[in-house]
């Protein structure tokens, strides 16, 4: 599956230097093992991300392990194929013309 993660940094914390240089070696690893397909940061801070990762609860495993995580907060909406949703839009758009 693959997810949509956007991440805003809490300004009431501050992270260590040495979280900020964990944080980048994590996602240099996540971006090296294909676990993201791209991350990007935004220039006000924060930044997102395209996941990949089995279900629901090994993403919520996987934010987990971010050591920046209490640091941030995080918006994660599952993803789903865009030819397939608008094949399903199509479909029920249909129905209802039709009067189903």
């Amino acid at each position: 599956m693959k997810f949509f993660l956007q991440a805003t940094p809490r300004r009431d914390r501050i992270p260590s230097a040495a979280v900020i240089d964990a944080s980048l070696a994590w996602i240099k690893a996540r971006l090296d093992d294909k676990t993201f397909d791209f991350c990007y940061g935004f220039i006000a801070g924060g930044g997102v991300a395209i996941c990949n990762a089995d279900s629901a609860d090994a993403m919520l495993k996987l934010l987990m392990n971010y050591p920046g995580y209490s640091f941030s907060d995080f918006k994660v909406e599952p993803l789903c194929d865009i030819a397939t949703a608008l094949q399903e839009v199509k479909a029920m758009v249909q129905r209802v013309a039709a009067g189903a």
